[in-house]
């Protein structure tokens, strides 16, 4: 094929169709259709970027294909390549023509060449992404009509724009190029930016995401994609690349403050609610590999900041856990959720006031499973009197002594009432430091229950509870009759001898005081004195 006489200069940042569309106009054609006709190649299949039909193009005007590559759209079904970006067909605008009118003037009036030629599309404009000149920092104008004529024909379809291209110089609104269309500029023409996580994706699902974030980040992770005008994804790419920009740690800046806002929410606490539009949006494209790091970034924070374990579902079934609340814990060891409550409460793992919302308070999972674990394997304190055999009394005493350890902590002012807190284990190691302190197989007349002895002795029970699990008793039996703490005897001389009176600065003692000396109750003391003056007084 012979080159035309006549051709127009190609610019850096101009489409093909564009090109082709002035040529056809430079040599007087009514559109581009029409001299693609001429030439023997199909003006929609240069569209498309077909490289037989752009070859046969490039002859005409003596261009080689790799000249004419940096303008080429490439389609491959529903998604198109510009300049080896991959750019799905909702973000290339086509249909209509999007334009800066203030270009338009100066290309006309600036340009050299027929009329009708000079103007030419840049590249930029058919992106929706980019919706600012950055040159006169105005709003791109889309035009209103739309025909399946003339689809790609620059030309002619600007042609249809003319009459009212005063009004949109007119009515043009100022608006600042933001760095997020910077950025996409730049990946168009091929300049590399150096940001993490943007670059390693694909420009449409750098784009998205960038643009998603700004608009969670504005208008609350929930809003919807119908209710956002171009006005507000504007603003939402500046918002989201302020963040993208800074790569995984911006990211997660800005999913970590979504999980925290869960322990004051209320309502679903899945991950659609917590993270809203972007893991819906994500959810939807789960086949597409482009988004498989920031879905896989999302999964990190979601395990690290929520009580997310097995059973649950981000991205992807969860293998392990890291947080629990009571309600997670229940549901995991098949317990009722107040019986938990209790245990954290008990442990101090949960506010002991009911006052406070505790339904989202989080629990580190190791430390509750290995309560959790421990409390199937324990007994509540009126069980564990009942197996060693010990009264009320005795069996507090010996816990406040410290020789019997509680699984939980003891409430000041009180015992954990029915609260499984003492461990089988703990129990049978108590029971092997009673047997351990037998010292003598045959019993003597003399010796006695601990209870009882206490009182022989007229000395505190603490004290003889403290000599016998201190090992400091040279005479401990065995009854026959009674088993664990109720079995051992000891001797009331001994105690006497082990433990001194305190001595008083006073004869004269209340009724309280002889009530602990002979660890007898008050009342009967105080029946002991009304009937000793009684006799006096006969």
């Amino acid at each position: 094929m012979s080159r035309l006489s006549l051709t127009v200069p190609l610019h850096s940042d101009e489409t093909l169709t564009s090109y082709c569309s002035r040529t056809a106009a430079a040599n007087g054609l009514p559109s581009a259709t029409v001299f693609a006709t001429h030439l023997g190649f199909s003006f929609r299949r240069l569209a498309n970027g077909n490289p037989a039909d752009v070859n046969t193009f490039g002859e005409a005007v003596g261009l080689q294909y790799d000249n004419l590559r940096h303008a080429l759209i490439v389609r491959d079904n529903m998604q198109l390549t510009i300049a080896g970006e991959s750019v799905p067909q909702m973000h290339l605008q086509r249909q209509r023509l999007r334009f800066c009118p203030h270009c338009i003037l100066e290309d006309e009036t600036t340009r050299a060449g027929r009329s009708r030629a000079r103007a030419y599309a840049r590249l930029n404009w058919s992106v929706t992404f980019i919706r600012t000149c950055p040159i006169h920092r105005t709003k791109l104008v889309t035009s209103d009509k739309t025909s399946f004529n003339a689809v790609h024909d620059f030309v002619v379809r600007l042609q249809w724009e003319r009459p009212k291209m005063a009004a949109h110089l007119l009515n043009s609104k100022a608006q600042e190029t933001t760095k997020f269309e910077a950025y996409i500029a730049d990946r168009l023409v091929g300049r590399a930016s150096g940001l993490e996580l943007l670059d390693e994706m694909p420009l449409y699902a750098a784009a998205q995401m960038t643009e998603w974030v700004g608009a969670a980040a504005i208008h609350g992770p929930r809003f919807k994609l119908e209710d956002i005008t171009a006005e507000q994804w504007h603003e939402a790419g500046k918002e989201g690349f302020e963040i993208m920009s800074h790569g995984e740690a911006g990211f997660r800046s800005f999913l970590e403050p979504l999980c925290t806002n869960y322990s004051t929410g209320q309502g679903s606490v899945g991950p659609r609610a917590v993270f809203g539009r972007i893991y819906s949006t994500l959810k939807t494209r789960q086949n597409d590999p482009a988004y498989d790091r920031v879905r896989e970034i999302v999964r990190e924070v979601a395990v690290d900041r929520l009580p997310y374990g097995p059973g649950d579902d981000v991205f992807g079934p969860i293998s392990s856990r890291k947080w629990h609340t009571f309600i997670t814990a229940a549901r995991a060891h098949q317990l009722t959720c107040a019986q938990v409550q209790t245990l954290f409460r008990a442990q101090g793992l949960l506010p002991r006031s009911s006052r406070d919302r505790q339904t989202r308070i989080l629990v580190d999972a190791q430390e509750a499973e290995k309560l959790l674990a421990d409390t199937k394997d324990s007994v509540s304190s009126a069980e564990a009197r009942r197996i060693l055999n010990v009264s009320a009394i005795h069996f507090w005493q010996i816990v406040k002594g410290g020789y019997l350890r509680p699984l939980l902590a003891i409430k000041k002012g009180g015992n954990c009432g029915a609260v499984p807190f003492f461990t089988r284990m703990e129990l049978e190691r108590f029971r092997d430091d009673l047997r351990k302190r037998i010292t003598v197989q045959e019993a003597s007349p003399w010796l006695a229950p601990i209870e009882r002895a206490s009182r022989k002795a007229h000395r505190p029970t603490k004290d003889v509870i403290g000599l016998l699990l201190e090992g400091k008793l040279k005479t401990v039996a065995c009854s026959g009759s009674e088993h664990g703490y109720a079995a051992l005897l000891v001797d009331p001389a001994e105690i006497r001898r082990k433990i001194q009176r305190k001595k008083r600065d006073t004869d004269r003692m209340t009724a309280g005081a002889i009530a602990r000396e002979l660890n007898a109750k008050t009342g009967t003391v105080a029946a002991l004195v009304d009937h000793v003056i009684s006799v006096r007084l006969r």
